[in-house]
């Protein structure tokens, strides 16, 4: 894998593994719980990471290889999701395909992102450099992304959902001890 890919996916898969502890320690009910009606469990936050992260890649097994013309709007769409990520501003799931349903258990959604994160691996691994501007990958608002792009995407998409798990998790405790 290139370096520079592999110091991406190599992050995207240290956190994924301190999640994956992190929320091994929490009860079922705690995994459940529902800030309110609306509102995600930390088992819908990961479900939606874990579909995220394969409707990215599937998409790119349709373009993937296409060069990547050089698109102002494109890199300002980027741009602008990115920095939504990073302010955790609340948006509506960009495609209906990836709206959680909660009803998977935590071993089943960490079996699927395990084996997920391997098909990612495995598409970064065929990656030259002279593949570095062409599609790997697409994003219901951004459009086709090269790998690093790719990657940087799943990274402030994976650190929304992180934070957005330790704030339910606070929730959780603070409904249990009123």
């Amino acid at each position: 894998m290139i370096a520079k890919l592999r110091d991406l996916y190599a992050a995207l898969e240290e956190r994924r593994l301190i999640l994956t502890k992190e929320l091994e320690t929490c009860s079922d009910e705690e995994l459940h719980f529902q800030p309110g009606p609306d509102r995600w469990s930390m088992v819908m936050v990961l479900e939606h990471i874990v579909m995220g992260e394969r409707g990215v890649r599937l998409k790119g097994a349709e373009i993937s290889g296409q060069a990547i013309e050089a698109d102002p709007q494109a890199d300002a769409l980027f741009k602008m999701v990115i920095e939504i990520l990073d302010k955790d501003m609340p948006v509506d799931v960009p495609d209906p395909k990836i709206e959680p349903v909660g009803d998977k258990a935590l071993p089943v959604l960490l079996s699927l992102w395990d084996a997920e994160r391997k098909k990612l691996g495995n598409l970064l691994d065929n990656v030259t450099s002279a593949d570095l501007d062409k599609a790997v990958a697409s994003h219901a608002v951004t459009g086709s992304l090269n790998p690093v792009r790719t990657l940087e995407l799943a990274l402030a998409h994976f650190d929304t959902h992180h934070r957005q798990i330790h704030r339910i998790r606070e929730e959780y405790k603070t409904s249990k001890s009123n």
